[in-house]
This record gives C-alpha cells, structure tokens and sequence, in this order.
C-alpha cells in the first residue's frame, strides 16, 4: 500500500518494486512491470491514438528516510 512503511492488520509494506529486485525485499505480487505497461498502453490506444491528451497526475515513488540501501534506490528509480 502507498506510504506504508510497516505491516498493518489491512495490508502488508512493500520496499520494493520490480521483479529484478525480490531477492533484497518484499515486492508486491500486484502492479508489477507487465500490468503498469499494460496499463499505460490502454491509455494510449484509448486516449492518445484518438487524439485526446493525457495528463498523469500523483505518479511517483518517494524516497522514504526509514529506507535505505541502493537496491532500494535502483528499484525507486526502475519506477
């Protein structure tokens, strides 16, 4: 879940993203590499092909104090 820097009793933290980087963390088993480009491609052939514009807002991934370690941020910045 975004922002969560702990376990809680509604979702579990993840560190990480990309599947390069399981072996140093817990990644998410959802949103992965395949379903944001998936993702992002419904949005072109439904929008951009046609001629509409996109703008993408709140799409980032924050560099958090309690973290650290360069897998973390090669992982932050493959998002």
């Amino acid at each position: 879940m975004t922002g969560l820097e702990k376990d809680a009793s509604y979702a579990t933290a993840k560190s990480l993203w990309g599947k390069d980087f399981a072996q140093y963390g817990t990644i998410s088993t959802w949103g992965q590499e395949d379903y944001v480009v998936a993702q992002f491609q419904k949005m072109k052939s439904n929008f951009v092909d046609k001629g509409y514009p996109v703008i993408l807002g709140e799409f980032s991934a924050t560099r958090r104090s309690t973290l650290t370690g360069s897998a973390l941020d090669q992982s932050r910045l493959l998002f």
